[in-house]
């Protein structure tokens, strides 16, 4: 792959905004991104491995957009593909594309859940789903026969994700609101406790929420704060950054959606969060990671700033010249040409980008429009299913 931007990656120590323990002074890598335009790149320009799989649509497979909604999973594991979008049921295909199961247990009765807002898969094929609205993770087989519950988190939390740490833990995120700021829940899997809790952030005053925000490494947890350019790794009791992103000198100040010496009531009242999106808009800030991946030798993401031009640009990054180069669109094949609305990262550097059926019919007769001689409109999506350099 051939960089352009030339950048230099620094590395200094940084003390994390910190009320606990947890947050420590630590060694991370500052990325810097220029803004000098963006170009076309070709897929085999990006990833190394690239294949194509066609999702089957029936009458129990069918799946609603997974393009546009920040409340929708997708993800790789075990040689499954594993897919979730708002408060749907969670739908099993096989590394082909063909439908195994869907699991749907939506209700208020044991072994149910009211609101479906997360999920994630271990090892051994268990599914933990996060009930955001009682605020409880149900376990479930990978025949989709319930086994176990538990609270996992106080009353005035919200929790947004749920990821496996290891065979034994796992990580519940509640993003900001009535908090200090993001809170981590730590839980022990085979005795339900609640192990530990901390924060790595500060209260924010305006907060996005997604349910994709932590993804896997190398056997790691990455969090990446989608309302500030930091990328966190996550352990089992403390939040460690790992990459500052900078963009074009546009990022906005490190506290700029802190709340500083005030409640979230006194915040909402005084209208700091309108306020503070003026001032974004005005300053024609870039300041909201929507998307990362990382592997060996690049990084991908994809950041939104203040003004259209930018919103939703793609970026991948050589992270050892710490080069970089934006992306405008992506040339899949010679006829279809696209900047994806959204991609899913899963672990050792896989990522995946849902192609709607509609738009490879309408780019004509290229390659990959051939290998589907059959697709219909209203067909499932086409997974492109790349590895990372």
């Amino acid at each position: 792959m051939k960089f352009t931007h030339i950048l230099f990656v620094l590395l200094f120590p940084v003390l994390l905004a910190s009320c606990t323990p947890a947050q420590q002074e630590t060694e991370h890598t500052a990325i810097f991104i220029p803004l000098a335009g963006k170009k076309t790149l070709s897929v085999s320009d990006i990833f190394e491995e690239v294949r194509y799989i066609p999702l089957e649509t029936n009458d129990s497979s069918l799946l609603r957009d997974l393009t546009g909604i920040s409340f929708s999973k997708l993800m790789l594991k075990n040689g499954y593909i594993y897919t979730q979008y708002m408060s749907d049921p969670l739908f099993i295909f096989d590394e082909n594309g063909k439908w195994i199961r869907t699991i749907d247990h939506r209700g208020q009765g044991p072994g149910e859940y009211l609101y479906f807002r997360s999920f994630d898969v271990n090892d051994n094929k268990e599914i933990v789903v996060l009930d955001n609205h009682r605020r409880k993770i149900l376990f479930y087989s990978w025949e989709g026969k319930f086994l176990t519950g538990a609270a996992c988190c106080g009353e005035h939390q919200t929790p947004a994700t749920v990821n496996y740490l290891n065979d034994s833990l796992l990580m519940i995120h509640t993003p900001p609101g009535q908090l200090e700021g993001y809170r981590f829940n730590v839980l022990n899997r085979n005795t339900l406790d609640m192990v530990r809790s901390f924060r790595p952030t500060h209260l924010r005053q305006h907060h996005l929420s997604t349910a994709n925000n932590i993804v896997e490494y190398q056997g790691k947890l990455i969090f990446y704060d989608p309302q500030n350019p930091y990328i966190y790794e996550l352990t089992a009791d403390s939040a460690t950054l790992r990459y500052s992103i900078h963009i074009g000198g546009k990022i906005p100040p490190e506290d700029f959606w802190d709340i500083q010496d005030m409640t979230w009531a006194e915040a909402v009242e005084k209208n700091f969060s309108a306020r503070h999106r003026q001032e974004y808009r005005e300053k024609r800030y870039f300041g909201f990671i929507t998307f990362f991946s990382e592997a060996s030798e690049t990084i991908l993401l994809q950041f939104s700033g203040s003004y259209d031009i930018f919103d939703g640009t793609y970026a991948i990054v050589n992270k050892e010249s710490g080069e970089s180069i934006l992306i405008d669109k992506i040339a899949f094949d010679s006829h279809f040409v696209w900047k994806p609305l959204k991609m899913y990262s899963s672990s050792k550097g896989i990522v995946i980008i849902p192609v709607p059926a509609h738009l490879l019919l309408e780019s004509g007769e290229g390659e990959i429009r051939k290998m589907f001689p059959n697709l219909l409109e209203d067909d499932n999506p086409i997974l492109c299913i790349a590895k990372l350099r």
